[in-house]
């Protein structure tokens, strides 16, 4: 049943359960990560689709992991959601790669929207 499959990343347990719990749904497998490598590993593991990575990751932040991702002939085709807490961090965000870049705190709706937006979207170019 699942078509989608997700990859979360965020250090505080509290906010990965938040996000798990905001994008969870029968359609979307979720992968949780604690630190930037973890989530490496976890998506070239599995064939993730989108990835949600909070900036502040510890091993490899946020943005080196975006930027490693989009970088990697085999996994350029991910989408990034980038979370920060700065709004000063957009511009860095999209610089590493991020396909969005979400300014905390977000409602959990705008983040469902934002990644049913873009998955959409991936799925009309494939």
């Amino acid at each position: 049943m699942c078509h989608h499959t997700l990859l979360i990343a965020a250090a505080d347990p509290q906010m990965r359960a938040l996000l798990a719990t905001t994008l969870q749904s029968p359609w979307v497998r979720l992968f949780l990560a604690s630190d930037g490598m973890a989530a490496e590993r976890l998506a070239r593991r599995h064939r993730v689709n989108l990835a949600v990575l909070h900036a502040n990751l510890p091993k490899r932040d946020g943005f080196a992991t975006c930027r490693l991702l989009r970088s990697s002939r085999e996994l350029a085709a991910i989408r990034v959601v980038l979370l920060t807490p700065d709004i000063t961090d957009v511009a860095r965000g999209q610089a590493a790669g991020a396909h969005t870049v979400v300014v905390m705190p977000f409602s959990p709706r705008e983040l469902r929207d934002t990644v049913r937006s873009l998955l959409l979207r991936a799925e009309s170019h494939d």
